[in-house]
């Protein structure tokens, strides 16, 4: 159980504003819409760069992480508060109930992050290495999700589009492409269409909350919501149990939403009955 305070200083920058009153409206229930938690980022961003040793400023950032599901970066900033003042109680009262709900240790975390944060994130592709070694695809990607987050606290930092197709079409000139939708093909098919209900149920609760896939769904909603047809359809192909099309649906304005159908292609019949039963609004096959 994490639990959040966080004492105003007397004379607080302006720029805290945006960032507390998103951070009130969530924990109060209330949605807030991407784009403004995009804003409370870069108003933290700019604090973290006028006030470098200010341990409030941290501690926001690290309330701000955590809201938008990049808990790793919500430790980080946490920890480096305490870094600035090892007497900040609001930080360590955070990071604790943090460290706590993954059974975690504070010493060892802090003398971890004491050696910069580019060192736990060494930490976490190691043991993403490990996991590799020893055939556990799906365990190493939560390391490698966690590495990407921890540097990354706005968002897990993705190739933009052009990058992606510019290497889509060298791999077609040098005459590899097909050889590498072969190896990604077999990598999915192995990772994925065996696995049961308990599988599908982990898979669920690890992915609905990493970064990237929020960050998917953001990207995804900025598409639509800038697209003036009276209806768009989201296709997923391999959408497994459904939650990136349902984290797409939530993070949608509802007057985006009712104008928007999904629909998914899924090869493990698992998966399927999960999206059916419990996010009906995707029409799967």
């Amino acid at each position: 159980m994490v639990a959040f305070n966080f004492t105003v200083p007397q004379d607080p920058d302006p720029d805290m504003t945006i960032p507390l009153l998103l951070c009130k409206s969530s924990m109060e229930g209330n949605p807030v819409p991407v784009p403004r938690w995009k804003e409370a980022t870069a108003k933290c961003r700019g604090l973290r760069s006028r006030h470098p040793e200010d341990p409030a400023v941290f501690h926001l950032s690290g309330l701000v992480a955590f809201f938008i599901r990049n808990p790793e970066a919500a430790k980080a900033f946490c920890g480096q508060a305490l870094l600035i003042e090892p007497g900040y109680a609001d930080a360590r009262q955070a990071l604790e109930g943090y460290l706590e709900s993954e059974g975690g240790d504070m010493d060892a975390y802090m003398e971890k992050l004491g050696k910069g944060v580019e060192f736990l994130r060494k930490e976490y592709l190691d043991q993403a290495h490990r996991l590799i070694g020893q055939g556990k695809p799906a365990e190493a990607d939560r390391f490698i999700q966690k590495a990407c987050a921890v540097v990354n606290p706005e968002q897990t930092a993705l190739e933009d589009y052009a990058t992606c197709v510019a290497k889509a079409e060298n791999l077609m000139r040098t005459g590899r492409f097909g050889q590498a939708m072969e190896q990604i093909v077999r990598s999915m098919e192995g990772l994925w269409t065996g696995m049961d209900e308990d599988a599908v149920l982990r898979s669920v609760e690890t992915f609905d909350a990493a970064p990237d896939r929020r960050q998917f769904a953001a990207l995804v909603c900025d598409l639509l919501e800038s697209r003036k047809a009276a209806r768009t359809t989201v296709f997923e192909l391999g959408c497994f149990a459904g939650f990136n099309l349902n984290l797409v649906w939530e993070t949608l304005a509802a007057e985006t939403r009712d104008t928007v159908s999904f629909y998914g292609l899924e090869p493990n019949e698992t998966a399927v009955s999960y999206c059916r039963k419990h996010y009906p609004f995707i029409r799967i096959h």
